[in-house]
């Protein structure tokens, strides 16, 4: 196989291949390997047995004569899109049909001669514009129908000589505008009167007939000229032919219900007496119908028709009407008056359009172009409207006002504007026109000078405005190219005038393409001048060119940079002829491409001499237009190619690698596409990525490697560009959903009210210190985060401001997350924290030492911070989307997904910790969460306190004593599933926020970006109202703190109900003796039923109520009693009920001035309260060294469930109380230990109590 390949490449390099030539053929090159010959001759009877498909797009020169070929099947040359010769004389051909030769837009010679053919469809030749040349000699043509030629306007030279033509149809050659030679000889034409129209039109006209036919018939005039025809005296016609006179002349429009009459005349019809008068009537009104036999008879076809024939025989005129009475809608069409006479026939034909209610038109149009400014009338359906060229008055000398025409089809849209025949009103066109037709080989001595006039006359000041133009620019470069190898400066002139062109806009070059194929054709020309102008070097700023040669033993691969200095002005391309990775210093430049080919590039080259390798690099790929868009993807980069000439690579075994900068400041996500030119591609040359891989994306350099040479480019989403292909900086600005604003506001609002709640009421709130901080912070991250969604994420027009909006939505979604992970830590580190150690008698615990909350807001906003700080640095541009302000690239949402992964992994396994510590308390204090307790249940309330009382309604608290307590409000496990609830909830938010700005399912839901945006609004909703009831209404200190800002809004202070929240302050008691306010000694009846009455609390439900009756009980038995006085010893103070009522009270306890007023609290649901109230008595039993008591000292529970205080002697018991209630350094622990065996007839009750719940 490797050999086949070497022997095709020799035979290449000789100028002949036989790699693609189709079987039955000799195939050649032409002198730059650009163009294609082929001959095929083996005695062929059907094309279809080569193989054309194998070579259409270079074939340009194809033979067939001298075979056996019977008939060309239609649509056989459509694929050979650039053939411009084409032979097929000598064969067995009888008919051609109409679409025979479809495909050949670009034929300019047609050689059919010397074949057996008869018939020729009338459109047979119709889609031959190019045509110049047409052979049909030598056939049996007899008969040659008048719209054979109409569309064959580039048409030079006819040849029909030799067939069996006697006449001609009156029209045949009218629209032959570029005839020059005409060949009509050795045919047997019969010459009278039917034939009497060609001499005349041949004396009129500057035809030249080589050689000029002779008449054959009749006798009297054999062998005269047909030219000469009008002047022979042997024919019996009139030297002018007869004249016909119709009334009126011009088209008529009637409206249905009147009448018309049509008059025609023939003056002077003297000599023949059987001249007369006929009516045609054709039904299309818009069809230039010349063959008479489609008309039909009107007085058979339609009705109301009355015609009168009149012979005047003394004036000898031929005279007849035709009268419509009333005239109809099926009228419309062309009426033709048919003289036939012995001097000939003649004809004239005006139409009659009929206006009806159901008459549709075209509206009034304007159009512009090249040609001049046209407005098209209002006109009816299915007419084509006329006007006279805008340029008429610039050609002084012509025969007859050319015309543009404009067709108003039978849908009432305007369509085929035709200004083919107006010249150019622009000067620059015509000066282009001049340029390209000026034959340069009569201008040689002056050749320099006049590539030197066209440069500057298409230098950067002109204005391309017309594909035209880029025509007549790239006909005058080809005509250059004659003499490029004898003008070595002529090259670079060339050159400079194709670097202009890459300026012009891209829908105009695209046109130019698509109706001349001007791009191909400059490229190619670009190829030739590299070709035979040696070491050529031209750099531009939208442009660069090298050739080098190079040898297979000595090539060690090639490296070529273009770039620029910090100026986009200046480009410079370097290439170095080694495998260095780094062809040039980088620092303070900026690289727009670069290609690297391998050192294996010439490996199978078995040639001793150098090769040709060019270079080129263009700003961008306006030369290679993408024909066929049926997406939104094109080339937007710079074009970096190479070619080496005489050798056709493909299959590299080591890939050329090619880096391009990315064209955009960013790019909507979409991956780019790496491509490389192919020339064989939709006929005309398009992009493919065959052989083309991504491999690495350097900020914004793209590297890619592909195993053939070509042009190279990255092919994307146009969607961000504008028409002209220059990159647009984001969308237009539009509003989000409504439902999205919807959502916002009702979380924001939701979210700034628990935080403006937490922040003023804040020593007021029962929580831990840090659970405050942590709810706190988590709502301001997510109320920021809605409001900048909500407001921001489609500030597009502005990169700076969507790059930042992008960042704070980044940084915003991550605090939320953090924030949530530090509130789950902490509350697991309280729940794992060990019990207190033992303290020993008479030594009192250190007060615990606070820890900053410094840590806590580097985790929750810090950490953050540093994420998108390394994210924005690396690629800030990825924050800015074509249409939304976010991440949009999948390497770039790393940065978010995973800290956010990492975060819910995270939080889940805390929240298990949570849950299983939670459970091992319960088990092992045997509490339920429904437990019924007090957290400080001690004697601090019962000393004196020197302070000031403060306003007890204010709505800010004291100063909390003790910040690390437990929330009195909600149980741990309470906690927990809020914030599982509130976690899910965000999330489920978040993700339907992303999913209405990208729209996941727009192929499958057309409005999909309305239900995730009702889905964002619903379960942001519910996040905000969710944070809002649970730590809001469902907590009794917030409505208590609620309650006291809205009277002190009111100015009502004395009317505010009191809070029954847990207060953290220490309360404020009067400085006055505690013992004269002591109640005396109740009776053991009185506190059995008060302590029956306390044991009566079951349940939770009756908690309030039972509450309230427990203490007003008391109240009354303690109020019913009278007041010892000061210096009276008491006995039996029972201080527990005190202490008890005093804890179960309604509300937090705020002065101790009169024991009838003392203020209660009790709070339910507080199992971790009451699992600190066990551990505080376990513990002031061990160091008080207090023991079960015994029977009937009050230490057994009787089968009441009372306990029983028995009276003692209260001698010394008087003495202690005075000394520590009236010391202000008493301390509650000797208070304890003198009532120790109280304490334990209270722990045993409560510890049952909670037993039977």
């Amino acid at each position: 196989m490797r050999a086949i390949l070497l022997f095709l490449i020799l035979i290449q390099t000789r100028g002949e291949t036989i790699q693609t030539c189709p079987k039955y053929c000799t195939c050649k090159l032409g002198a730059q390997a650009e163009w294609l010959r082929i001959k095929c001759s083996n005695e062929l009877q059907n094309i279809r047995d080569i193989n054309l498909d194998s070579v259409s797009v270079e074939l340009v020169q194809l033979d067939l004569s001298k075979n056996d070929i019977y008939a060309i099947e239609a649509n056989i040359f459509k694929n050979l899109t650039n053939l411009k010769r084409l032979n097929l004389s000598q064969n067995d051909i009888t008919f051609i049909g109409e679409n025979s030769f479809d495909g050949l837009g670009n034929l300019e010679r047609l050689d059919l001669s010397k074949n057996q053919i008869s018939t020729i469809d009338a459109h047979t030749f119709s889609k031959l514009p190019n045509l110049k040349r047409l052979d049909l000699s030598g056939n049996n043509i007899s008969v040659v129908k008048p719209s054979l030629f109409h569309n064959l306007l580039a048409l030079e030279r006819l040849k029909l000589n030799e067939n069996k033509l006697t006449t001609l149809m009156e029209g045949t050659f009218y629209g032959l505008k570029s005839l020059k030679q005409l060949d009509l000889s050795n045919n047997p034409w019969r010459c009278d009167c039917e034939l009497y129209w060609f001499s005349n039109w041949i004396h009129n006209s500057s035809i030249k007939l080589n050689p000029a036919p002779k008449c054959v018939s009749p006798i009297n005039i054999k062998g005269e000229f047909v030219k000469k025809l009008k002047y022979s005296e042997n024919i019996q016609c009139q030297w002018l032919p007869p004249t016909i006179e119709l009334r009126p002349v011009n088209n008529q429009v009637v409206f249905a219900g009147d009448s018309i009459t049509l008059k025609c005349r023939a003056p002077s019809i003297t000599e023949d007496r059987n001249a007369r008068l006929s009516w045609l009537w054709y039904p299309n009104t818009t069809s230039e119908t010349v063959d008479l036999n489609t008309f039909l008879d009107p007085q058979k076809s339609l009705s109301n028709i009355k015609v009168d024939n009149r012979y005047l025989a003394d004036s000898g005129i031929v005279d007849s009407s035709l009268s419509i009475v009333p005239v109809k809608e099926e009228h419309n069409g062309q009426w033709n008056c048919l003289l036939v006479s012995v001097n000939g026939n003649r004809t004239k034909a005006i139409s009659v359009i009929v206006i009806s209610e159901e008459t549709r038109y075209c509206p009034l149009a304007v159009t512009k172009n090249n040609k001049g400014i046209y407005t098209w009338p209002k006109t009816i359906v299915g007419w084509r409207a006329e006007l006279p060229c805008e340029g008429n008055h610039l050609s002084g000398l012509m025969q007859m006002p050319l015309k543009a025409s404009y067709q108003c089809n039978i849908t009432g849209y305007w369509e085929n504007l035709n200004t083919e025949l107006c010249p150019y009103i622009s000067h620059i066109t015509k000066s282009l026109e001049q340029f390209s037709k000026v034959n340069l080989s009569l201008t040689r001595i002056s050749l320099l000078e006049s590539a030197k006039k066209f440069k500057n006359y298409t230098g950067n000041t002109i204005k391309i405005t017309d594909p035209i133009e880029v025509d007549f620019i790239t006909q005058t470069i080809e005509n250059y190219l004659n003499f490029v190898t004898e003008e070595k400066e002529l090259g670079s002139m060339l050159i400079d005038v194709i670097s202009t062109l890459i300026n012009v806009p891209k829908n105009i070059l695209k046109k130019a393409e698509i109706s001349f194929k001007s791009c191909t054709r400059l490229i190619k020309a670009v190829e030739k001048i590299i070709q035979f102008t040696p070491s050529i070097q031209f750099y531009k700023k939208n442009m660069a060119l090298e050739e080098f040669r190079v040898k297979r033993d000595s090539f060690t691969g090639l490296i070529c940079t273009w770039y620029s200095n910090n100026n986009p002005e200046i480009r410079f391309l370097q290439c170095t002829t080694n495998n260095r990775t780094s062809p040039i210093n980088i620092k303070d430049k900026i690289i727009e491409a670069s290609i690297h080919l391998p050192a294996s590039l010439l490996q199978y080259s078995q040639e001793v001499t150098a090769h040709q390798l060019m270079i080129s690099v263009y700003s961008n790929s306006r030369l290679f237009p993408k024909i066929i868009n049926n997406d939104n993807m094109d080339i937007p980069s710079c074009v970096i190619g190479s070619k080496l000439y005489g050798m056709s690579i493909q299959n590299l075994t080591e890939p050329v690698y090619i880096m391009l900068k990315a064209p955009l400041y960013y790019y909507a996500g979409k991956k780019l596409l790496p491509v490389v030119w192919d020339e064989t591609l939709n006929k005309s040359g398009g992009w493919t990525n065959d052989g083309c891989y991504l491999r690495n994306v350097l900020n914004n350099l793209i590297v890619f490697h592909c195993n053939r040479l070509g042009y190279y480019g990255l092919l994307q989403d146009t969607s961000t560009f504008d028409y002209n292909g220059n990159s647009i900086s984001g969308a237009k600005f539009r509003y989000s959903n409504p439902a999205i604003y919807i959502g916002s506001i009702a979380t924001v609002t939701c979210l700034v009210i628990m935080s403006v709640t937490y922040i003023i009421c804040y020593t007021s709130i029962a929580m831990p210190k840090k659970a405050k901080h942590c709810v706190i912070n988590t709502w301001f991250a997510m109320a920021l985060l809605s409001f900048f969604y909500s407001i921001g994420i489609y500030q597009t027009e502005n990169i700076p401001i969507c790059q930042g909006v992008g960042l704070i939505l980044h940084y915003l979604s991550l605090c939320c997350l953090l924030w949530m992970a530090v509130f789950a830590s902490n509350m697991y580190k309280k729940l794992s924290k060990p019990d207190l150690e033992d303290i020993p008698d008479n030594e009192l615990q250190d007060p615990p030492i606070p820890k900053p909350l410094l840590g806590l807001y580097l985790v929750g906003w810090g950490i953050a911070m540093i994420i998108c700080g390394i994210s924005g640095a690396i690629n800030l541009r990825e924050y800015a989307g074509y249409s939304y302000c976010f991440l949009t690239t999948a390497p770039a949402l790393v940065a978010l997904f995973v800290p956010a992964g990492f975060l819910i992994v995270y939080l889940s396994i805390f929240h298990l910790l949570i849950k299983c510590s939670i459970q091992n308390v319960d088990m092992n204090a045997q509490l339920s969460e429904g437990t019924q307790a007090t957290e400080n249940m001690d004697l601090e309330l019962l000393e004196p306190n020197t302070n000031l009382s403060v306003g007890r309604n204010s709505a800010r608290s004291a100063q909390t004593v003790l910040s690390d307590i437990d929330d009195s409000e909600h149980s741990q496990i309470t906690q927990l599933k809020g914030q599982i609830i509130i976690l899910i909830l965000y999330l489920i938010s978040w993700i339907t926020a992303a999913a209405a700005i990208t729209k996941p399912l727009s192929a499958y839901i057309s409005f999909d970006e309305t239900i995730f945006a009702t889905l964002y609004s619903l379960f942001s909703s519910s996040l905000g109202i969710f944070i809002l009831f649970f730590y809001g209404i469902a907590r009794n200190d917030v409505r208590s703190q609620w309650l006291k800002m809205g009277c002190w809004f009111q100015k009502r202070k004395n009317q505010c109900c009191r809070t029954r929240s847990i207060s953290d302050a220490n309360p404020v008691i009067a400085t006055q003796s505690l013992v004269q306010n002591l109640v005396p000694p109740m009776s053991n009846s009185q506190a059995t039923q008060v302590t029956s009455d306390s044991n009566s609390i079951g349940s939770s439900r009756y908690t309030n109520r039972s509450q309230t009756y427990n203490a007003f009980k008391v109240t009354d038995i303690i109020t019913s009693q009278e007041v010892s006085p000061v210096g009276r010893k008491m006995t039996n103070v029972n201080l527990v009920v005190l202490h008890r009522q005093q804890y179960r009270s309604d509300n937090s306890v705020t002065t101790y001035i009169e024991p009838t007023c003392v203020e209660m609290f009790y709070n339910p649901h507080q199992s971790g309260v009451a699992r600190k109230f066990f551990r505080k008595q376990r513990r002031h039993t061990k160091n008080n060294n207090l023991g079960p008591r015994k029977q009937g000292d009050g230490g057994a529970m009787s089968d009441a469930g009372s306990c029983i205080s028995v009276p003692r002697s209260t001698t010394k018991l008087d003495s202690n109380i005075d000394q520590t209630i009236l010391s202000s350094s008493a301390k509650i622990a000797v208070v304890v230990s003198q009532r120790k065996e109280m304490f334990q007839c209270d722990l045993l009750l409560v510890k049952k109590v909670f037993l039977e719940m």
